[in-house]
């Protein structure tokens, strides 16, 4: 199974065989639990914390670089000079978390980076050289690129739309990064997700032709009017969202049935009458 890597808008796999990736798992380990847990005098062993979050991960890299020029004719050993320097000024950048992309089969993930070990190149012959790229990954999950929406019937005040979505499933990691709004007259926005129990509340005024909308991951609400996702047409009510311990994730569940992931969650509104849609990327260990 091939898998193929673009760091930025520059493919690991140039087409002229300027540089490309050498091959041989296409798997990296996933990343490991940063678990706690409490002892307790007068009892055995320990009190295990649940909802736990991922540290962070580690992605490493080998490509050849060759003195190859874009079009794929040899050049010698300035153009594998030149051709080095790119790629370690690319991966050397500090100014920002790079954009790792992923390609492996049908499924496209990206995640951010940037590297942290020293990068030493190996002279393999005067025209390869071999360079390891080992990246740290602040947060360590890869999410798909597109978007994907669950919208819920139409909830009357007070009504609990309960589903497991095959929408919003399909990874195996948390989605902490979705974003839920509702157009409409309400007073009140919660979502509960059923398998973990973490739950998310705003409490805040919106009437007719405005609605709400909570962003998960920068723990921010505004009330909006017209398009959702247009912030010049809102109004911040942040401090009227709250979340349980720990925060608030969507998290994927499987049955011995299936091999495709659902989110399980109860979706509810109080104060007129409209849907509830919750966008999200989903999410992997791996």
């Amino acid at each position: 199974m091939d898998t193929t890597y673009k760091l930025g808008a520059t493919p690991l796999d140039d087409p002229g065989l300027r540089w490309f990736l050498e091959r041989d798992n296409p798997y990296q380990s996933i990343p490991a639990v940063r678990s706690a847990a409490i002892s307790v005098p007068g009892r055995d062993g320990l009190i295990a914390q649940h909802n736990e979050h991922y540290q962070s991960g580690t992605l490493a890299l080998r490509l050849i670089v060759t003195d190859n020029d874009q079009h794929g004719t040899t050049r010698g050993f300035g153009q594998l000079e030149d051709n080095l320097q790119y790629i370690l000024g690319l991966a050397g950048r500090r100014t920002d978390l790079q954009t790792i992309h992923r390609v492996r089969g049908d499924k496209q993930h990206f995640t951010r980076a940037r590297v942290v070990t020293s990068i030493q190149p190996e002279f393999l012959d005067p025209r390869n050289v071999r360079v390891i790229l080992v990246f740290e990954l602040p947060d360590p999950l890869w999410r798909e690129e597109r978007w994907t929406t669950a919208t819920s019937p139409s909830l009357s005040s007070g009504e609990t739309w309960s589903t497991s979505s095959p929408t919003l499933g399909g990874g195996n990691a948390p989605i902490r990064d979705a974003i839920i709004y509702a157009d409409g007259s309400m007073t009140q926005l919660r979502v509960t997700d059923q398998t973990s129990g973490q739950w998310i509340e705003l409490n805040a005024t919106s009437g007719p032709g405005q609605g709400l909308r909570i962003d998960v991951l920068d723990m921010r609400a505004i009330r909006y009017e017209g398009n959702p996702l247009d912030p010049d047409t809102s109004v911040d009510v942040t401090g009227n969202l709250d979340a349980g311990p720990g925060g608030f994730s969507l998290v994927p569940h499987y049955t011995h049935t299936q091999t495709q992931s659902v989110v399980s969650m109860d979706v509810y509104r109080f104060g007129g009458t409209g849907t509830v849609k919750i966008r999200a990327r989903r999410a992997w260990l791996l």
